[in-house]
């Protein structure tokens, strides 16, 4: 048991590591330290790095009830279809968690995970072509001197000719400070979060908002600040990302710069390396993840539709390209029937599918990265709807490019005549020339031979009579199909056989009102 003595001396230690931590001004910090360190040299003997980390120990979150979270089983099972599970699907986490993103320098990690997706959150709810919540970021920008923090948020889109920068500059969805300490600025975090409600808090970088630390980032004890600052962002319930830099000889998570423990620390690493296949600047994204599946996506830097650079995802590995147009069809199906649930058979019926490996592989991934919800009916089947958690839909889905396709979808099988098909296509021209087989790939059969009957009306339709021309056997066209070398084909009743124009004509003796044939 300690002496009175000396609990005395190790209470008053603790009220002065409490004023060290508080303190922001590094000049005054030093000062404070080495008092701290010269008065209780003697009678304690700890050296100025151990006084720094016992000072990181004082400002972890507190233990008492106030900070405490206790939930009962039947809260978590409620919270399964009501709480967001992602900012981002499968990159960054919703209700807390510590993310990294890693390159090596001048990659572009900052620019995409640091200005892009600030304005993804604040303004387009759209990232990378995934939605993602719309809400307000906090980001501690230590890195950049403050004029190019504002060239690269005006060409990122912060500029108030955008459609909705006026309304995030009223919200101030976006606040961007200029220090930050790992380790005396967790109690100031925590009362801004409070402030300010963010979605998420960014971070750049790493070696930045420890500096001052005097700790190398290769001992193995580096990694306990970054367990600290995860624990406050699990507790505020919003999750942080971390920019930090690669070195220069590792591959993957060895490429990570500093102690192995790093990585450990946070809740998914996010990779980034330039590639040279693809013209112009393009990135190699790879997530290592704690929770949903891994992903790999090829990005390139093009000019957006309203004329602002930014980095688009171009190529997806390791996924079937069949089952990623599933997943935008299904996307489709449910957004348009927010309150349905859907069984899988229901969904092959309303997307003209038959059994099919790519849509029971688009369901799965959809439902593992709860963009879209799966539940049991009454009888026990698997039923699948678009909840109000989903990213798709706290994104406002109208407003990504997905939404947007999905719109024209909705015009384009609305057209009635032939002029207002080519209208529309080259309106799309004009906006993006791949933006036509995007929304050709939504639509279901059904809905693609309603677009080719107007711009190439067949000669017979369904339920016409018709006379096979080498055999003068009267037929009835049952049903249409588009051959992929650009014709029509007709089936007819009580037959396998497939006729082209060439192969039929119109029955003489045919009466247009009449289901039967006379003669």
């Amino acid at each position: 048991m300690l002496s009175e003595e000396i609990q005395a001396i190790l209470d008053q230690y603790q009220e002065d590591l409490k004023v060290f931590t508080n303190i922001r001004h590094e000049i005054h910090r030093d000062y404070i330290l080495n008092t701290i360190f010269e008065k209780y040299r003697d009678t304690l003997g700890f050296s100025t790095q151990k006084i720094k980390s016992h000072a990181a120990l004082v400002n972890r979150p507190s233990e008492n009830t106030e900070e405490r979270q206790v939930f009962s089983l039947g809260q978590l099972v409620d919270m399964h279809n009501n709480i967001p599970q992602w900012l981002v699907p499968n990159l960054i986490g919703a209700g807390g968690g510590l993310y990294l993103c890693s390159a090596k320098a001048k990659t572009g990690k900052t620019l995409v995970f640091g200005y892009q997706l600030a304005y993804a959150i604040a303004i387009s709810g759209e990232f990378l072509g995934l939605p993602c919540s719309k809400g307000k970021v906090l980001f501690f920008e230590t890195e950049e001197p403050l004029p190019t923090i504002v060239k690269r948020l005006r060409t990122k889109g912060f500029n108030p000719r955008v459609s909705g920068v006026n309304q995030a500059i009223r919200e101030n969805r976006l606040v961007v400070e200029r220090d930050f300490k790992i380790d005396s600025d967790l109690s100031y975090l925590r009362d801004r979060v409070r402030e300010i409600q963010p979605s998420l808090v960014i971070y750049d970088s790493l070696r930045k908002i420890t500096a001052h630390l005097g700790v190398s980032e290769n001992e193995a004890g580096f990694a306990s600040h970054l367990y600290t600052l995860q624990a406050v962002h699990n507790l505020l319930g919003v999750p942080g990302l971390v920019i930090h830099h690669n070195n220069k000889t590792g591959e993957g998570l060895n490429g990570v710069s500093g102690s192995g423990g790093i990585p450990g620390a946070t809740d998914g690493v996010i990779l980034l390396k330039p590639n040279t296949e693809y013209s112009g600047h393009a990135i190699d994204l790879e997530t290592v993840p704690r929770e949903g599946f891994a992903v790999n996506y090829t990005l390139q830097r093009k000019k957006d539709h309203l004329g602002f650079w930014s980095y688009q995802t171009v190529s997806v590995q390791g996924v079937n390209p069949e089952v990623l147009k599933w997943e935008r069809k299904l996307i489709r199906a449910l957004v348009m029937r927010p309150t349905q649930r859907l069984t899988r058979k229901e969904l092959e019926t309303l997307l003209d599918c038959q059994y099919s490996h790519p849509l029971d592989a688009a369901l799965e991934r959809l439902s593992d990265s709860y963009q879209i919800a799966e539940d049991f009916n009454e009888n026990g089947i698997p039923v699948y709807w678009m909840p109000g958690n989903s990213p798709w839909v706290l994104s406002g889905i109208e407003n990504t490019s997905l939404g947007f396709e999905i719109e024209s979808a909705q015009k384009l099988i609305a057209c009635t005549t032939s002029a207002e098909v080519m209208s529309l296509s080259e309106e799309w021209n004009v906006r993006d020339p791949s933006h036509k087989q995007k929304v050709w790939d939504l639509l279901t059969e059904d809905e693609k031979l309603q677009v080719r009957k107007l711009l190439n009306p067949p000669t017979f339709e369904i339920g016409e009579w018709v006379r096979v021309i080498a055999s003068g056997q009267p037929e009835k066209i049952s049903k249409l199909t588009w051959d992929k070398d650009d014709f029509w084909q007709y089936h007819v009743e009580g037959s396998s056989t497939l006729y082209k124009e060439r192969d039929i004509e119109m029955h003489p003796d045919y009466h247009y009102t009449s289901e039967e044939i006379n003669f």
